[in-house]
């Protein structure tokens, strides 16, 4: 199942995200940063690095109510359980809607039409970029297209 929040008040909501309630063992949506601590032994003057991989959890932004960006959808049912979400929907400043399946089977067709449009529009621009006349450098004269009638 998926979640959408919507925000229902006039200023911005940032909410942060905890790594134990929203990720699951196979989908971790933290960010991985390594991280290195110099150390320095004061008898022997060394200095060594010891490195690490930490998870940054991520958060949420949501506008301010009616302007864009102040309805997230498709985040996973674990943003729900958040203490910070479940009390922001107590308060009233936060709704939030489990998707069914034919949301969810909805949001996946208008993506894959989009996609569609985007490789249409791709191949027209390509199709006029070869299509059109081309200049020379040197003598400043455009050449027309390899078979293209010359007049």
């Amino acid at each position: 199942m998926a979640v959408t929040l919507k925000n229902n008040t006039r200023r911005m909501q940032v909410i942060n995200l905890d790594h134990s309630v929203v990720c699951s063992e196979d989908d971790c949506r933290c960010t991985r940063q390594r991280t290195g601590i110099q150390a320095h032994d004061p008898r022997t003057g060394e200095k060594t690095v010891r490195a690490f991989n930490r998870r940054l959890p991520g958060s949420i932004t949501l506008t301010a109510k009616g302007s864009d960006g102040d309805t997230v959808a498709g985040l996973p049912d674990g943003v729900a359980r958040l203490p910070t979400v479940q009390l922001l929907k107590g308060r009233g400043e936060l709704a939030i809607e489990l998707e069914t399946e034919e949301v969810l089977a909805a949001r996946k067709a208008d993506a894959e039409e989009a996609k569609k449009r985007q490789a249409d529009y791709a191949a027209a621009v390509k199709k006029s970029a070869e299509a059109a006349p081309k200049k020379t450098a040197s003598a400043g004269t455009t050449t027309a297209p390899a078979g293209a009638a010359k007049e």
